[in-house]
Order: C-alpha cells, then structure tokens, then sequence
C-alpha cells in the first residue's frame, strides 16, 4: 500500500472541505486477476484527520495476507 498514504490525504482534505467526519474506514482492494476485497473498521469517534485514516486503513491491511500481492486497484473511504 505504498500510495494509500496520499488517499489517505486525499480522503481526508475532501471530508474538511465539506465539513464532515466520517466513524467508518473501509478499505477496498483489487489485485491482479480483479480478485477484489472490501473490509472496513468502526472507530470510537468521527474523523477526518489524515493519518488517523492511514493508520485505519493500514491496520485494515496488515490484517490479511495481503503481503506481496500484485495490486490493481486501491479505493480508501470514511462514512458513517
């Protein structure tokens, strides 16, 4: 997930401009093949602070065996 840090930015800065937060981080994820995974984690509290997203999203990664993985397609999102 070399990239998702600058999602993660993105997401982040579009969540401010428009004043929201979001209290749900989902992760989607294609690999070569278009095998394609979506997971997501509740938090605590809203956010819409970047590297609380990474973290999130990070954690939501580390979690598989993803490690290594030729990847097509990365999506990064916050709601409620």
């Amino acid at each position: 997930m070399r990239h998702s840090h600058w999602a993660t930015q993105e997401v982040g800065y579009v969540a401010r401009q428009e004043g929201r937060m979001g209290s749900l981080v989902t992760v989607k994820i294609r690999f070569q093949g278009f095998e394609t995974h979506t997971r997501s984690r509740t938090l605590p509290t809203p956010t819409a602070v970047d590297l609380e997203i990474f973290r999130q999203a990070w954690a939501l990664y580390r979690v598989e065996d993803w490690e290594g993985r030729p990847v097509r397609l990365i999506g990064l999102g916050i709601g409620v």
